[in-house]
């Protein structure tokens, strides 16, 4: 089974299912324009993992964790940068041994304090950000150039940028976006995601309203540029935009009339089109719980209907001219993420302020129950 320095600059879609493989007859669905802050990713041999935890039917007492498994340790541990409400959501990414966290806004707090770690979240150290970043996975961005990329939520969208030690500063907006001519085809109804590329492409992606358009953009040196993902007479919207050893890679929903495919894209250096896999059908009684990378370069979804339903999990690798998702045994019912490390993918489910922990058994394909871990969560600590 194939499965940031950042810069400290100045400054629940909880639901289950089944996937339809590739090939068969989907149900019509609604279109998907951005993915849960359910999410996970390999860096340097850690695997970080973020998921709310608490109550889960109750906004202010839902608490969300990020959790990192390192590959000297004995499993995971919670290091989620502590002073800051986190009801709202986490947005994390990172570069080398380097990770960020972003907080999204809740109740009184109106901007995104962030926290940067090179200890794999044994230490943090706090930066500002003016805006309230959007409630995406991929608001974040790092490159290994050092330059950090955000997405806010002012003027309906705004992409910042910043570099070393100097302070945040607008690149674009949606509208300017939407008003140059390589962004006029796609018309934006959101900006979705934003990436780095390694070789120091800014990238933003979004949801498209018009068919047809581009749904990615190079932002580098002022300019504009289209990115194609070629879904001729669709409507494409970015869910993911992931930075992976020298490419990146992308995950998108493709709409075509009352169909949805999820289908992953990979970006070469310097080239101005993804190459994609072939689709996988999302039907309409179905929803991404979580999303990821994979430690081949690759991309997963979580899938599902209900919150302690059944889910499917389902990865697709790099390597074939068109490469095909790979669908997995069924993980536990009400698994809110996953992970792909190597040699092991993991499942987790959530009961109030326990983390259960499943890993895939590659031998006889069936969820083992691996760790149970406690984390202390202030219920009411938010009213």
């Amino acid at each position: 089974m194939r499965r940031v320095v950042w810069l400290a600059v100045a400054a629940l879609a909880l639901i289950g299912g089944a996937v339809t493989p590739s090939g068969a007859t989907a149900a019509t669905s609604r279109p998907v324009e951005s993915a849960p802050l359910n999410s996970s990713f390999e860096q340097s041999g850690d695997t970080w993992l973020v998921v709310p935890m608490g109550n889960l039917s109750n906004f202010l007492n839902t608490f969300w964790q990020l959790l990192v498994r390192s590959p000297t340790g004995s499993g995971w541990v919670t290091v989620t940068p502590p002073g800051v409400a986190d009801n709202g959501g986490l947005a994390v990414t990172g570069v080398d041994n380097a990770v960020v966290a972003g907080f999204m806004p809740s109740q009184d707090l109106t901007f995104s304090p962030l926290g940067s770690t090179d200890d794999a979240g044994a230490s943090w150290h706090g930066a500002y950000f003016p805006e309230a970043l959007s409630d995406v996975p991929d608001a974040l961005a790092t490159g290994a150039n050092g330059v950090g990329l955000a997405l806010g939520r002012r003027d309906g969208g705004t992409v910042l940028w910043a570099s070393g030690a100097g302070s945040w500063r607008t690149l674009t907006t949606l509208s300017k976006l939407d008003q140059a001519r390589a962004g006029a085809r796609c018309r934006m109804a959101r900006m979705t995601a934003v990436a780095v590329a390694p070789d120091g492409d800014e990238l933003v992606g979004g949801s498209c309203v018009r068919a047809g358009g581009s749904a990615v953009f190079a932002l580098s040196g002022g300019s504009v540029q289209p990115i194609a993902v070629r879904a001729p007479g669709a409507r494409v919207s970015v869910l993911r935009l992931l930075s992976v050893p020298g490419r990146v890679v992308g995950l998108f929903a493709i709409a075509h009339g009352r169909r949805t495919d999820l289908v992953a894209g990979w970006l070469a250096d310097g080239a101005r089109s993804f190459s994609l896999s072939a689709p996988l059908a999302l039907p309409s009684d179905e929803r991404l719980v979580a999303t990821g990378s994979t430690a081949e370069g690759g991309v997963f979804v979580l899938l599902g209907r209900g919150p302690q339903d059944g889910r499917e999990l389902a990865e697709v690798d790099p390597g074939s001219t068109t490469p095909s998702w790979d669908v997995l045994p069924g993980p536990p019912g009400g698994t809110l993420g996953a992970a792909f490390s190597n040699g092991r993918i993991d499942a987790v489910t959530v009961n109030g302020s326990t983390l259960i922990d499943y890993t895939l058994d590659q031998g006889d394909q069936t969820w083992v129950q691996s760790q149970r871990l406690h984390v202390p969560i202030q219920y009411g600590s938010s009213d």
